[in-house]
């Protein structure tokens, strides 16, 4: 099926994306002050972009690169039993990952190819395919060959280094500004081309005889729990395509990072991993020759949520100097899950986006769902200012935490692996304090469940601890050992409903005083749950949470679509849109979709922008 193009006249920008809707809504904050999505109505249609029956064998990309990336992505997701061979590009994927290694696509790496094939006698041994963009697509009776016998064919001859354009004694610098709603797999957008480019190409600094460090990418994250996904993502299966990959986290410290650049000198390095601070603060102010020497070697960089790292009280001065200190910079790739009026003027603000600009090499590609209610989610919105909640949040929030017990015994009575896995429970708060206030009311309210907090002052060791059982998820074989257990005691014979409200769960309070013998009286709880703030609400990859609690309306619709995505995400089970055929064992329908309890009170009720948030959630809406 021929996707469709559109153009959107942002000073030479060109803006690629599957469709648009008229359907909009103007989303404010309590303060007032205006926060704007980026209203892209006015747009043609036109894409030249295909990937046949979208699966991700299909892409036009080395066979190694396409063999580790799937590889990956099995090993990521929790559909187990899986072929690689049935796993779907998602839209941004089909969207973007073509137009980025279009640019592979040079006359010397084609001269390249001939002579590996010239040197090996391929054209008789008929072993080794290379899907590149230049549209070498073997013939199909051809052995694909595995990494090893690859790089054995590849020994010998010098790959060529990317032969970049020069404009105004400068290089063009070629830039994809990513847009995709969140949970889609971006970051497989972006690592693919990456990882193709850097296996099709060499630095041209190696073997100059000097002692300066090589690192040809960086992926710059805005946090340290991304930094270590990302990475972690990345060696699942060991390191990918013979590359050498660097983090450099909160943990890794000056002299460890000067250690790692000198050993470049030998060993260069492919990829490093940081938040823009690491490099553009820590190494400038440490080693500023050893920066100086970084930054002009760097060939391809990536930001990821780049609105938040461009953020004017964030890390743009940082990274606008960075970019404009790489000397041989040749492509720049922007991801973010949400694209505003003020990330976009901010993108402005970068010389090297001014330039790319003024020279049509910025390219914006969104998908059809960005800023739209994701439908494998069921919303709930708890009016707590209704019934015998008494407007009190925090009666809501053990309520809801009730019913989702009370339905996952009922669903799973039988199979305490799902029990366990899905008596997760995340709860968003939008400040600090009413984080503390949240856990102080749970501990009182369930003693015997597990509940944590994460929050700016958490410690990087007790971060990794809180997030480990919501990163990861026990095997079915690791699962406790069933135990028969008493059922949950009705401590009132009498429930009422909350009237006016679209979710149908008993009120069990009957007064301003609840104890926790209310619900679970002395009882252990196989429950976790885990209170945050928008610390957690960007790109961390929860798995398998099917329940997310907002206990506020979030203070602007950034902030609402972020914490949403943290649920229904790429390769889940609960958003099974990317394969084409499940055999998997634990594909149960009930893991199918998420639900997310947004408490309101009689104060929000006021606001049109709750309202409005309503009403994007009831009609499906874009956020725009």
């Amino acid at each position: 099926m021929l996707l469709s193009k559109k153009i959107f006249k942002f000073s030479q920008t060109r803006l690629y994306s599957t469709l648009t809707s008229k359907d909009s809504l103007v989303y404010g904050i309590r303060e007032k002050k205006a926060i704007s999505l980026s209203n892209l109505d006015d747009v043609d249609i036109n894409s030249k972009t295909h990937v046949k029956d979208n699966l991700f064998k299909n892409l036009a990309i080395t066979s190694v690169v396409k063999s580790c990336m799937l590889n990956l992505i099995k090993a990521d997701t929790t559909i187990k039993n899986i072929d690689t061979d049935e796993i779907k590009c998602s839209d941004i994927q089909c969207l973007s990952i073509p137009k980025i290694i279009q640019k592979n696509d040079t006359p010397v790496l084609r001269n390249f190819l001939d002579l590996v094939k010239k040197e090996h006698e391929i054209s008789k041994l008929n072993k080794l395919e290379d899907n590149t963009a230049s549209n070498l697509v073997s013939d199909p009776q051809t052995e694909h060959v595995n990494t090893a016998q690859y790089y054995n064919l590849l020994s010998g001859i010098v790959k060529p280094a990317y032969p970049v354009n020069i404009h105004e004694d400068k290089i063009d610098v070629d830039i994809f500004s990513i847009g995709a709603e969140t949970g889609s797999g971006k970051t497989v957008a972006f690592l693919t081309p990456l990882l193709e480019y850097l296996v099709l190409y060499r630095s041209k600094f190696n073997n100059e005889k000097n002692s300066s460090p090589i690192v040809r990418s960086v992926i710059f994250l805005p946090t340290n729990e991304l930094v270590n996904q990302t990475y972690d993502f990345l060696m699942k299966n060991g390191t990918p395509v013979h590359l050498n990959i660097k983090k450099f986290d909160v943990q890794v410290t000056p002299s460890q990072m000067i250690s790692s650049l000198r050993e470049s000198v030998e060993d260069p390095i492919d990829v490093v991993i940081c938040t823009p601070e690491k490099l553009t603060k820590s190494l400038k102010n440490i080693n500023p020759s050893y920066y100086s020497h970084l930054t002009n070697r760097v060939e391809y960089c990536v930001l990821d949520e780049t609105d938040i790292l461009l953020d004017k009280n964030g890390s743009l001065d940082g990274l606008n100097g960075f970019l404009k200190d790489c000397k041989n910079l040749n492509t720049v790739i922007n991801c973010s899950g949400t694209i505003t009026d003020n990330y976009l003027n901010n993108l402005k603000e970068l010389d090297i986006i001014k330039r790319a600009n003024e020279n049509n090499r910025h390219q914006i590609i969104i998908t059809k769902n960005l800023h739209k209610i994701n439908n494998n989610i069921n919303y709930y919105n708890i009016d707590c200012s209704i019934g015998a909640l008494n407007n009190s949040r925090l009666k809501a929030l053990g309520q809801i935490i009730f019913s989702i017990y009370k339905k996952n015994k009922r669903d799973y009575t039988n199979d305490p692996y799902f029990m366990k896995i899905f008596n997760r429970i995340m709860v968003f708060a939008n400040t600090k304090e009413s984080v503390l206030e949240t856990e102080e009311y749970l501990r009182k309210l369930l003693p015997n469940a597990n509940i944590q907090i994460l929050i700016k002052e958490t410690s990087v060791e007790d971060r990794k601890r809180i997030l480990h059982p919501y990163l990861n998820y026990s095997s079915r074989d690791e699962v406790f050992n069933k135990e028969k257990s008493n059922p949950i005691p009705k401590v009132l014979k009498n429930f009422e409903w909350i009237p006016d409200s679209n979710i149908k769960t008993p009120i069990i309070f009957s007064s301003d005083t609840v104890f926790s013998e209310d619900i679970f009286i002395n009882r252990k709880q196989d429950i976790n749950i885990l209170i945050t703030t928008d610390i957690l609400s960007r790109g961390i990859n929860f798995k398998k949470l099917k329940n997310l609690i907002l206990m506020e309306p979030p203070k602007n619709v950034l902030s609402f679509i972020h914490r949403i995505g943290r649920v229904c995400r790429y390769g889940d089970t609960g958003n099974v849109n990317y394969l084409s055929n499940i055999k998997a064992y634990n594909n149960n329908a009930v893991e199918k979709n998420a639900s997310v309890y947004m408490i309101t009170d009689l104060d929000d009720t006021k606001h049109n922008w709750v309202r409005n948030i309503k009403k994007a959630i009831t009609f499906k809406k874009k956020f725009i």
